[in-house]
């Protein structure tokens, strides 16, 4: 009886041990379970730092053979390892913390990426360039005060899954291209640049979703040279009528415009 009651404590204890170790092994499999960083990923990621002027070290994570899941200023999908946020704003005119280019054609090989913010650092006027419109994933992209220069690319009207669209207080010229109203799912955009001319496009109004509108030709800050061969002012009339924004709650306008609405109610519910 005693040797049966032994073995039944020696069979019981052995269960437990062995639950105990399936227990401990699922626990590690878990916390070890979130997706890495996928090779293909990490080396755009280490081709777009190259290009890039990081005088604060705010990139010091970014080295290669480790996780880029794990880096600073970089999100991934837990299930997928693939690469969904880059937030790499700065505090310019404070500290500006990156510079140089940016090689978006290393952004393209981030398949998965929703959301870029490069805001408030010092790019040194260069363009934006053309091929920030083929990173069609993306919801969120950031450039405001980030000393841009040149066009507004037409390509961002490429970006039909864009919520949040900010390139205000840059250094952009010329025309706000008609593409911008193909971007129907858009809900705040700041248009509000230093050198910007010509009429307010009517494919603006198409934009249904929209909750922010910020459009304008700013006066440069103090110490920039305006340039005499730009323009810089919008002129003519605002483009929208009632029911075309029905979303709209704030609406900042800078620059020459004839405002024609045919409810002033409607426009006075707007904040500015």
């Amino acid at each position: 009886m005693t040797a049966y009651f032994l073995k039944s404590f020696y069979f019981l204890l052995l269960l437990s041990l062995l639950a105990s170790r399936i227990i401990a092994t699922l626990k590690n499999s878990s916390e070890s379970g979130e997706a890495k960083c996928i090779e293909k990923e990490r080396q755009a990621l280490l081709s777009f730092k190259e290009g890039l002027i990081d005088n604060f070290g705010i990139l010091s994570t970014w080295i290669n053979n480790t996780d880029c899941c794990k880096w600073k200023r970089i999100q991934c999908n837990s299930h997928t390892g693939h690469v969904q946020l880059l937030h790499l704003h700065g505090n310019y005119p404070y500290t500006p913390y990156l510079g140089g280019e940016i090689n978006v054609s290393s952004l393209i090989h981030l398949p998965y990426i929703q959301h870029i913010d490069l805001s408030r650092n010092y790019f040194a006027l260069s363009y934006i360039p053309e091929l920030m419109g083929s990173i069609t994933n993306l919801r969120y992209l950031d450039l405001f005060h980030s000393c841009f220069s040149g066009r507004i690319p037409s390509t961002l009207g490429n970006l039909l899954l864009l919520r949040y669209l900010n390139l205000g207080e840059n250094f952009l010229w010329g025309k706000i291209p008609i593409e911008i109203g193909n971007i129907k799912h858009l809900q705040y955009l700041d248009l509000g640049l230093y050198y910007l001319s010509g009429k307010i496009p009517s494919q603006i109004g198409n934009i249904r979703m929209l909750q922010h509108l910020s459009l304008g030709s700013n006066t440069p800050p103090y110490g920039w040279k305006r340039r005499n061969d730009i323009s810089n002012s919008l002129s003519g009339a605002i483009p929208f009528r009632i029911g075309n924004l029905p979303l709209l709650h704030t609406l900042q306008l800078v620059g020459n415009f004839e405002i024609k609405v045919e409810d002033a109610q409607w426009l006075s519910t707007l904040h500015s």
